[in-house]
């Protein structure tokens, strides 16, 4: 508690003094945001594979839109979301965004490390795909991402903070795309197994009669009780 009303405090004054914040030493905050980024890191990060493979849907939005508006169908000039910081985390790793070369673990603080939440799963976090036309470029077609109102580079695209070529772009989402919510998130057949097997044990438990101990004790607490 004492926590979160300093941190929500520097959000809002991060020029003023916090009196929550006065109970921490500097590396007690250390500490406790890598808590929070490995907290995240393994809820809607890179810790668990299923985590961002969930936000194929969001990406699969952006890159139908963009490509109506190159394909000449037209469109609107801007599609706008608002969400949680989790679908803009989710996002950001299927993406391949602050990943770092290791797993975080409890073991390793490392100050220098990419995912940081403080820094871009924030209040008003916000991600941004812009397409540009160049006519006269060989290139007409640009796709930049903006992340917290920043250029950002993505994997496979030579343009890094200035953007993919659309073809470079096309590259990059059909790694993931077409989306199947329903495969992504179905057990595979060893975890029904297990599940059905966990089913037949609670079921069996469940219909097992009780010992003949446990009866002749039921009965002669019935017995006690209308003497």
């Amino acid at each position: 508690m004492l926590y979160n009303g300093c941190r929500y405090y520097q959000a809002w004054s991060p020029t003023l003094p916090s009196a929550w914040c006065v109970a921490f030493t500097h590396h007690d905050l250390k500490v406790l945001e890598y808590n929070q980024d490995l907290k995240d890191y393994y809820e809607v990060g890179y810790g668990h594979n299923i985590n961002y493979q969930m936000a194929c849907p969001l990406i699969q939005d952006a890159f139908q839109h963009l490509r109506s508006v190159v394909e000449g169908e037209g469109g609107p000039k801007g599609v706008f979301y608002f969400t949680h910081s989790v679908a803009l985390l989710t996002m950001m790793t299927r993406l391949g965004l602050y990943q770092d070369r290791h797993p975080l673990t409890h073991l390793n603080l490392d100050p220098t490390r990419q995912w940081r939440t403080s820094l871009h799963g924030s209040f008003a976090a916000n991600v941004a795909f812009t397409l540009s036309h160049c006519p006269q470029h060989q290139h007409k077609w640009w796709v930049s991402l903006v992340e917290g109102e920043r250029g950002v580079g993505l994997e496979g695209c030579e343009g890094q903070e200035r953007g993919c070529t659309w073809d470079e772009w096309v590259q990059v989402v059909s790694r993931f795309l077409p989306c199947n919510l329903t495969h992504i998130c179905a057990l595979n057949q060893h975890q029904q197994q297990q599940q059905q097997q966990q089913q037949q044990q609670d079921n069996h438990h469940q219909q097992k009669p009780a010992p003949i101990s446990v009866l002749w004790g039921m009965l002669k607490w019935l017995v006690t009780l209308f003497i």
